[in-house]
């Protein structure tokens, strides 16, 4: 158990050495390592079952309900946000309507097969009041203004003035403690009128609680709130679970939300020119030397022609595997 940050730790699990699943994890590794032991190769189950069960058994106890927590995530190895395989910010002048969206997101995220793991990056502060004068206050002739400016002097401590001790400047502040810091009684602090009246706070005003956020994270210069996600795959890839959330994404587009698509996306929108540069590239020289070896154009196409059944192994592989191509795939290609 360990204490990550400030109101944020973490249980760490260790599980045994998963047990030989075929024939050569079963004879060929013991006899090629001489520290490979099968004695505590017992565990049957691979780490994401066991990731998924944990998951399945934390939300059975109600963890997250019972103690008040603000998340309560089960994270295997390599699926932090920062190593996310999708990763997609939100931008709006609205923070609230940024994290209403990022709340839509992860629930199609959750409802999308193969997503191992989804969060953001939303840290809450202390719940926050936020005041509006109604239609009868306006009538009393109460403003925001004057109802902020005598709520402060009741609650917040004020300076009236500086002394001189016999040693330095003090300034002289004041505060009130006979007001309770509970909801109820805020809501029934009685404002002052003009005429030297009396009015209970809850009939001149509408009262909205907030969120507050502990922090904010910028992006290119923009306030920007991030939800990402991990994916199985054996069972997707990043394009496949975009593509399956396209109108949720068009929808919040048109909402006004802007979407900036970070992960494997990003790089992989970066990489398809660099890619597609580096193989024409490559083919030139591979071409060229060929034929100063052979002196024969003949000869090097022959060689060469056999490079389309290098990436037809690459696909027949994936497949055998139940892997999906994905960036590191096309990386190796190259």
């Amino acid at each position: 158990l360990t204490e990550l940050y400030p109101n944020v730790g973490d249980v760490s699990i260790e599980l045994e050495d998963k047990a030989p699943a075929n024939i050569m994890d079963r004879y060929i590794t013991p006899l090629l390592s001489p520290y490979e032991s099968s004695k505590h190769r017992t565990r049957a189950k691979e780490s994401k079952e066991i990731a998924a069960d944990v998951r399945s058994w934390l939300k059975e106890q109600g963890y997250k309900k019972r103690f008040h927590l603000d998340e309560v995530n089960v994270v295997e190895k390599g699926m932090k946000h920062n190593k996310a395989d999708i990763m997609i910010g939100v931008v709006s002048s609205d923070y609230q309507k940024a994290i209403a969206a990022i709340k839509r997101i992860e629930t199609a995220f959750e409802q999308t097969e193969g997503i191992k793991y989804s969060g953001n990056n939303i840290r809450f502060g202390p719940k926050e009041i936020k005041l509006r004068i109604n239609s009868y206050g306006e009538m009393l002739g109460l403003t925001e203004e004057s109802v902020g400016r005598y709520i402060s002097n009741l609650y917040l401590s004020r300076k009236i003035g500086t002394i001189f001790d016999e040693q330095e400047l003090v300034d002289v502040k004041l505060k009130s403690v006979n007001y309770q810091n509970t909801l109820e009684h805020f809501k029934n602090l009685e404002m002052p009128l003009k005429d030297g009246t009396l009015v209970p706070l809850r009939e001149v005003c509408e009262f909205d609680m907030i969120e507050s956020l502990e922090k904010l994270s910028k992006d290119d210069g923009e306030t920007t709130f991030f939800c990402y996600a991990n994916i199985d795959p054996s069972k997707t890839t990043t394009s496949e679970v975009l593509e399956r959330n396209a109108a949720l994404f068009e929808t919040l587009k048109q909402e006004g939300i802007k979407l900036k698509f970070k992960g494997e996306r990003e790089q992989k929108e970066t990489l398809e020119t660099e890619m597609l540069l580096a193989t024409a590239l490559a083919l030139v020289l591979i071409f060229i030397a060929m034929l100063y070896l052979f002196h024969s154009v003949r000869k090097t196409l022959i060689v060469m022609s056999v490079i389309p059944f290098s990436i037809l192994g690459v696909y027949v592989g994936h497949d055998i595997m139940g892997l999906g191509i994905s960036l590191p795939s096309q990386k190796e290609l190259m």
